[in-house]
């Protein structure tokens, strides 16, 4: 069954859509409703859906908002959105963020079956590469050698010192070089994750591996955040804080 949580600001939308849901789509269950980002956030920690469904317009908050928290939040969960509107205007911006698909209200039966149906095809495929054995180059453990950077062009060679970080960038990768430089990877960062591991690189926030050899400060406000030898400020999981701080420290001893 696939799992949804539904978050509109009126309980007529939630209510409209749980009974389509519950008529046109017999194998998704609502697992629970919110109508601000406080309530939703519990409700998705506690539920852990597929997807959510979700409005735009929250009273005086943004979906957008909702989005944003779940990425600072959770780190290896990532909720499939599906967002929900009675304005077109948002759409570019709904898939900036990797949504699934957007729905004008009031959502037709037929498009919203073709989102959750998104929604499994993307889940299935998870699961294919969850369950494939890692590859050698995978297993490798890095310390001071260069690592294979996969591009549309080939392979690219990088020493690991002269990578700042590793950034999530669309479906796969952006490698942001100490001298500027940027590369797009078509690996995606769960790749570099498995092959940096022991390494100076480390996952300091679902999107983003950091090199902790260019790690200027640590920022100890708004959950947390990083400084960077060129200036970055990079987002950091509070639920990893202490062991970022740990995992750092030898480098300024």
């Amino acid at each position: 069954m696939l799992k949804v949580v539904l978050v509109d600001d009126e309980n007529t939308i939630i209510e409209s859509l749980r009974s389509k849901i519950e008529m046109f789509c017999p194998d998704t269950v609502v697992v629970g409703t919110a109508t601000n980002i406080d309530d939703a956030l519990k409700v998705i920690d506690s539920q852990r859906p597929d997807a959510i469904l979700l409005d735009i317009h929250l009273n005086d908050e943004s979906g957008f908002e909702l989005v944003n928290e779940l990425q600072l939040e959770f780190e290896e969960y990532e909720p499939a959105i599906i967002f929900i509107t009675a304005y077109d205007e948002y759409a570019v911006k709904a898939f900036k963020v990797n949504a699934i698909d957007y729905l004008l209200k009031p959502v037709n039966v037929d498009e919203l079956q073709a989102a959750l149906e998104k929604v499994k095809k993307v889940q299935s495929k998870k699961l294919q590469e969850f369950t494939q054995p890692l590859t050698h180059t995978q297993h490798v453990v890095y310390q001071n050698e260069r690592i294979p950077i996969y591009t549309n062009d080939g392979v690219e060679f990088l020493n690991i010192n002269d990578i700042l970080w590793i950034e999530t960038y669309k479906a796969h990768t952006l490698v942001v070089k100490a001298n500027g430089e940027k590369i797009e990877s078509t690996r995606p960062i769960r790749f570099y994750d498995a092959m940096l591991q022991n390494s100076k690189m480390m996952r300091v926030h679902k999107s983003y591996i950091c090199n902790c050899e260019h790690i200027k400060k640590y920022l100890p406000y708004s959950g947390g955040f990083v400084e960077m030898s060129d200036g970055s400020i990079i987002s950091i999981s509070s639920r990893k804080r202490e062991m970022i701080l740990k995992r750092i420290s030898p480098y300024y001893q």
